[in-house]
Parts: structure tokens; sequence; C-alpha cells
């Protein structure tokens, strides 16, 4: 019977970079170890993983050897596979001598929830108000608790010439927007309506729509009560 010992405390690894691919959401790490090319294997780093900076914990996400040649391996991992938040993310690597070594790589920010859109006019849920009096009195709020989000795109249908234009935005503070005046010819009859609707994205691509229908009057239109008045025979001069 013939055992071999081995130790080794100063031929250690290095983990050169930590670069994340942001479309696909692939961390690349690329290590280092010198004398990876043992006898018998002995010197290799057998184990990559991913760990909560602030815990310690050992991420979800597993190691996949893209390749080895000469010491220098290239690993990946699947962020996708993350829960949402914000988690700060420390990469690891371990070799046959269980020595480690680590390398910050920082904040990673997982969402996959789309922006929250809300129409209101008058402080009201454009939902529960009968008749719009002006498009630009709409208040346009987009919400997304983990990411940046912002409007893509309005768009306005319906009407008495059946109209569908795309409408222009600006910004009147934070998360809130409003429209820009459209060139349409609003209904006078009761019982026709527009349709606004209201695409949104965050900074993870996330996309949502909003769908509401209203009735639609122009703000400067003037409306007056029925008048009474005694009858006469010619016109009535002011």
């Amino acid at each position: 019977l013939q055992i071999m010992l081995g130790w080794n405390n100063k031929i250690l690894a290095t983990i050169d970079t930590v670069s994340l691919d942001e479309p696909t959401k692939i961390l690349t790490l690329e290590a280092t170890l010198s004398n990876d090319r043992d006898w018998l294997n002995s010197a290799a780093i057998e184990k990559f993983w991913l760990s909560d900076t602030n815990t310690g914990t050992e991420l979800v996400p597993k190691s996949t050897i893209v390749s080895r040649v000469g010491g220098k391996y290239v690993v990946e991992f699947n962020l996708n596979a993350l829960p949402e938040g914000n988690i700060n993310i420390t990469a690891n690597a371990r070799d046959r001598y269980k020595n480690t070594t680590s390398k910050l790589y920082g904040t990673f920010k997982v969402d996959r929830t789309p922006p929250v859109i809300a129409v209101q006019y008058e402080n009201k849920d454009v939902a529960n108000t009968p008749t719009v009096y002006g498009l630009e009195n709409l208040v346009l709020k987009v919400t997304d608790q983990l990411s940046e989000s912002k409007i893509t795109r309005v768009q306005l249908f319906g009407g008495p010439t059946s109209d569908a234009v795309d409408l222009s935005w600006s910004t009147t503070g934070k998360d809130q927007y409003a429209i820009e005046y459209p060139r349409v010819f609003p209904s006078l009859n009761e019982g026709e309506s527009y349709r606004l609707v209201v695409t949104a994205q965050d900074g993870q691509m996330n996309t949502a729509t909003k769908d509401v229908s209203f009735n639609y009057l122009p703000s400067n239109l003037v409306t007056l009560e029925n008048l009474t008045t005694l009858s006469v025979n010619k016109a009535l001069k002011t």
C-alpha cells in the first residue's frame, strides 16, 4: 500500500476578472492557477461559486466551466436564477488543497416585475371619471420598486373620426408625465369615447401596458345651461 501526501499554501489560485453580459445576465469569471497541470491533477481548482457578500451565503447559480487551458479557467454563472432584489455578489474559487480566493463583483439587481402605470385626472383614476376636459390635464404615473422606469409610447384611439395617433409626452416630476396636446377633433356627442394606451419599460426591459377609456372634451369648450327667455319674434341683441 502506497499513500501519497501533498500540501500547498504558496501557489494559490487568483480570480483575475469578473464581468457581466447585461442582455443575457451571464456572469463570467476568469481565474488562474499556475501549477494547474501538476501530476494527477492534484492542484486543480475544484469549485467555483458565488456568495452574498453581506451574509456569506452561497447563491443559487451553479458554475459552468467553459474552458480550462494551461491553468487558465473561464467559468460562467447564469444570474437569471437569482431571486428578485439587490444582491451584493462575491465570486469564489477553491483548489484541491482547500485554499480559497475571492473577488468582489458588486451589486446586481434582479427585477422581473413590470412597472405599474396609472392614468389620473383630477387626482382620480380615469376609470372613475366620466369626462376628461383637456388631455393635457391627464397625469401619467409610472413606478417600479427595483428599477428606473420610463414611458416608451402613448397612443390615442377613437372619437368621431376614428383617430389613431401617437402622442408626445413630457416629464412633470419624478415618475410623472403629462401628454402634449394632440391634433385630434374631439366628439361633442354623448357616448363617443377615446382609448388611451400607455406603454412603459423599466431598466431591466420589463414592459407594461395600461389601456383606459374615457369621454373627452377640449378644455377650451364652453358649455351653457339651457336659457329661459321671453318669446319674441325677432333676434335678441346684447
